[in-house]
């Protein structure tokens, strides 16, 4: 939505023929659920055949054709598997700050749009002639699912738009939080039900059968154009924004912003974020000049034109019940906290990674233990064990030990940790295995990368792990026998 009137007036018919079209699908599609599925009439033959036709009209001035509209008749379809595809170009996250004023200082004379960053399922859509031609997922960033049928059933996406060039853009698949309630709603066993409308939403996106996705009714909201040839946008992302109304397409609400008004325009959103229809985790700030955010280039993992602001993190009450250990590539050994479930942003976590022992110090973390004589004995054994207390002086204990197992590697097994004192400096304490980088954790790791990086397929890996794990015990038991010698 565009905050500019300027620019609202300069597109006021196009938007009220679309807003038109939307209100139009809507009755026609109630009217005809109400006469064909439910066995009672809300509208006359008469009144249906008028708002029919005008519809009809509407999308040959237009140009635009509705997912939902009544004057497609759309096939559903199933399919055995989710095709891949890889993206032309890699869908990168976006650097995070939770600063209002971090968002003022990287914004600085330029101007920005602030817009919702919706929580859902990111989807690439590529028209060409005018025709919806492809859907693919964000995927892992490099490569999605191709989910064209079910992007075909989404409440307001467009089939038929007027631009007639390849156009590519994306945008966030997103269900409402009334629709969450009320497929909820109708799932009886409790267990069973979606944590949240991302969860949901993503589910229904990837799903083998058309038919389910149109039953959950998915809305998709653009938020980016990535390709339209042969179109003038004035070197502004507003215009994109516009060019995308003007062909059907529903936007991310946003504001046109400066460094003095951002933190009025933040805190609009955030009033509003509380009876929100839509999912959202943030904000999203663009840069408006397409050049000049273009010339910055990205990071690895970044680009350099957007930026996201997160609201402040969500915060639980939890009891800790244990600390595993998990061993790294380079020998060190990171400890993860294993805790009561508890929901964040919509998620169920039990566990965290802890990261480091001078982390586990500053949290106090550990367990209760009631015979101080028996701890005492370990006390002085630092390569063995990790003491600290907690907030009400009473001991506490780490011991590390076991170091725990990851995705892709065994147990080491090995009773011998050390914490690793750091050289100089304030660098944090670590702890590793006294085999070093003979850690048959490490070793593990080591043949496992070097099948996957020279295209190891996945048959010959899965026969190479049983093989690996044989020679990584063989090689601890070596090395335990020659560590009590």
């Amino acid at each position: 939505m565009v905050p500019d009137p300027d620019r609202q007036e300069f597109r006021k018919s196009d938007m009220n023929d679309t807003d038109r079209m939307k209100e139009l699908v809507s009755k026609l599609n109630e009217a005809a659920k109400a006469y064909y599925a439910e066995d009672r009439e809300i509208m006359s033959n008469l009144e249906y055949d008028r708002l029919y036709d005008e519809l009809v009209a509407l999308e040959e001035k237009t140009g635009v054709v509705l997912a939902a509209s009544p004057t497609q008749s759309v096939g559903y379809e199933a399919v055995d598997e989710l095709p891949k595809e890889r993206h032309e170009s890699p869908m990168l996250s976006l650097g995070k700050t939770k600063s209002r004023e971090e968002l003022a200082d990287w914004l600085g004379d330029q101007k920005g749009l602030l817009s919702w960053k919706l929580d859902g399922l990111t989807i690439v859509l590529t028209y060409r002639d005018g025709k919806l031609f492809k859907a693919v997922t964000r995927g892992n960033g490099e490569i999605g699912e191709v989910i064209t049928p079910n992007a075909k059933t989404f409440v307001n996406v467009p089939l038929q738009i007027p631009y007639q060039g390849e156009l590519i853009l994306r945008g966030e698949a997103v269900i409402t939080y009334a629709d969450f309630e009320k497929i909820n709603g109708e799932i009886e066993d409790v267990d069973a039900r979606y944590k949240n409308p991302r969860n949901l939403c993503s589910g229904s996106v990837r799903q083998l059968n058309s038919q389910i996705t149109a039953q959950r009714k998915v809305h998709f909201f653009a938020f980016a154009l990535v390709r339209a040839e042969g179109v003038d946008f004035k070197n502004s992302r507003e215009e994109q924004f516009i060019f995308l109304q003007k062909q059907g397409f529903e936007t991310v609400e946003y504001k046109a912003v400066t460094a003095d008004t951002m933190q009025e325009a933040v805190a609009w959103f955030e009033e509003k974020i509380t009876d929100y229809p839509v999912p959202s985790d943030g904000l999203v700030l663009l840069l408006d000049d397409i050049a000049y955010g273009e010339s910055l280039g990205r990071t690895a993992k970044f680009p350099r034109n957007a930026i996201a602001f997160k609201w402040a993190d969500e915060q639980a009450e939890t009891t800790l019940r244990e600390v595993e250990w998990s061993a790294s590539r380079t020998g060190l050994i990171n400890p993860v906290a294993i805790f009561d479930p508890v929901e964040l942003e919509g998620t169920t976590v039990s566990r965290a990674s802890v990261h480091n022992v001078s982390i586990v110090k500053e949290l106090k973390l550990g367990f209760y233990v009631s015979d101080l004589a028996w701890l005492a004995s370990f006390a002085t054994f630092e390569n063995v064990c990790y003491l600290t207390q907690n907030g009400a002086g009473q001991f506490v204990y780490l011991l590390i030990r076991g170091f725990g197992t990851g995705a892709m590697h065994i147990v080491c097994g090995s009773v011998y940790g050390r914490v690793l004192r750091p050289v100089w400096g304030s660098r944090p304490l670590r702890a590793a295995c006294l085999f070093g980088l003979l850690c048959v954790a490490i070793i593990y790791h080591a043949i496992y990368n070097l099948l996957v990086s020279v295209g190891g397929t996945a048959q010959l890996i899965a026969y190479a792990i049983p093989l690996l794990t044989a020679l990584c015990f063989h090689l601890l038991g070596q090395q335990t026998a020659a560590q009590k010698q």
